[in-house]
């Protein structure tokens, strides 16, 4: 991703900015210090010669203070989406609120390097659907969305909700008498979510869609997965990546979705056939 945001010259300096080059600093001068660490953890052993900076959501709002400016890069990503609830009343003359519930987009996902200038920076990490961001004073940077919430019953064909940097949900399917519908799988930072599946009247949830990688941490990792859709039986769709990496699966019959876990950005599960709760 580098490539969108620095520019190499013939005289070994590197201008900063995607069109134009705004500021130009010779390499050697690039060494950033960052000091005063609030609510936030300092790691320099993981990946030699850097000290990774993590915020996490149990850590509420962080800072940090620039002394030295240089390059840094950095992985901002949005609150995953809550898996839509899943139904189980009404009856077979009146069913509108069977089914089960899409699972939650992911969260946007933005990795980059940048250009940071002396001063302290405020850390917003995003819940539930929530934006993360870095401010410089009052003025906000860097910005990743939120995932959207999966639809539930009583909508006849409950979709996965879109991911923070808008790839669609995959659609539901409707219930009818003696089928119980399913979830679509929330969309990913990297794709979309696919749609519900029928297979012999086993109503199966979406899978959700992929999710982005990373190694900031020095292990890569996927980010931003949609959440699973919700199923009958044990057919609950399962998170983005093939459900390794954060987003959470959907429930089967009477089985709630999980959630996605803390840091990853992943959409919820969708909840299962029956009265359940999406993660």
């Amino acid at each position: 991703n580098s490539g969108e945001f620095l520019k190499q010259f013939e005289n070994k300096s590197i201008g900063f900015g995607v069109i134009d080059p705004i500021d130009q600093k010779d390499i050697d001068d690039l060494t950033i210090r960052v000091s005063d660490i609030n609510n936030g953890t300092s790691d320099t052993t993981t990946t030699s010669g850097y000290n990774i900076i993590t915020f996490n959501n149990n850590n509420n709002n962080g800072s940090f203070t620039v002394e030295s400016p240089g390059l840094i890069e950095y992985l901002v990503v949005g609150g995953g989406g809550d898996g839509g609830d899943g139904g189980g009343g009404g009856n077979f003359i009146n069913n509108q609120f069977r089914g089960s519930g899409g699972g939650g987009g992911g969260g946007e996902v933005i990795n980059k390097f940048g250009y940071f200038k002396s001063g302290t920076y405020t850390v917003t990490v995003g819940t539930q659907a929530s934006e993360s961001k870095i401010k410089e004073g009052q003025y906000t940077i860097i910005n990743a969305r939120g995932g959207k919430f999966g639809n539930y019953p009583p909508a006849f064909k409950p979709s996965g909700g879109n991911s923070g940097n808008d790839n669609k949900g995959g659609i539901g399917l409707g219930h009818d008498q003696g089928n119980f519908g399913a979830g679509g799988g929330g969309g990913g930072a990297g794709d979309n979510g696919e749609d519900a599946r029928d297979s012999n009247d086993n109503y199966i949830g979406g899978n959700g869609g992929n999710g982005i990688l990373s190694n900031i941490s020095g292990s890569e990792v996927y980010y931003g997965g949609g959440g699973g859709g919700g199923g009958n039986g044990n057919n609950g769709g399962i998170g983005g990546d093939a459900g390794n990496f954060g987003a959470g699966r959907g429930g089967g019959s009477n089985v709630d979705g999980s959630d996605g876990s803390d840091g990853s950005g992943g959409g919820g599960g969708g909840g299962g056939f029956g009265n359940t709760i999406g993660g």
